[in-house]
């Protein structure tokens, strides 16, 4: 003899049926016809979304402007500035949720960023700019 014994619901339109078979209690997962199932890969996350930021450096006499920091491995010719008519150099770069370290490599000479959030140390104890994306 078959009968259904509970049914449970649940945010993501789960169903939880606990049925209940020749007196044995059997955990059977439905899903609500109404409410699409995403997997947990690709549900929304705040934290997965990337967040376009702008950095800007002030460095009119400049021939090369590059950024540096932990959401490129710290490669120093990975991300190169571009130079704005008023003589600032600037890019966008799409980054996740969190704090982020870097610093400006300006004629390959380290610099922070005047506008920064914060001034942290990196991996090697030397001071880098701090940027917290939400």
């Amino acid at each position: 003899m078959c009968s259904v014994v509970a049914c449970r619901s649940s945010e993501r339109g789960e169903q939880t049926k606990h049925v209940s078979v020749n007196s044995e209690l059997y955990c059977h997962k439905m899903y609500h016809p109404h409410v699409p199932f995403r997997p947990a890969a690709d549900r929304y996350s705040a934290k997965k979304m990337l967040k376009p930021v702008n950095f800007v450096c002030r460095a009119p006499d400049a021939k090369a402007v590059f950024i540096t920091g932990d959401f490129n491995d710290w490669d120093p010719v990975a991300h190169p500035l571009k130079r704005q008519p008023d003589g600032a150099w600037q890019i966008h770069l799409p980054l996740p949720h969190g704090h982020h370290y870097y610093r400006f490599l300006v004629d390959g000479k380290p610099m922070l960023d005047a506008k920064a959030q914060g001034v942290a140390r990196d991996h090697q104890g030397e001071k880098v700019s701090l940027i917290a994306v939400s």
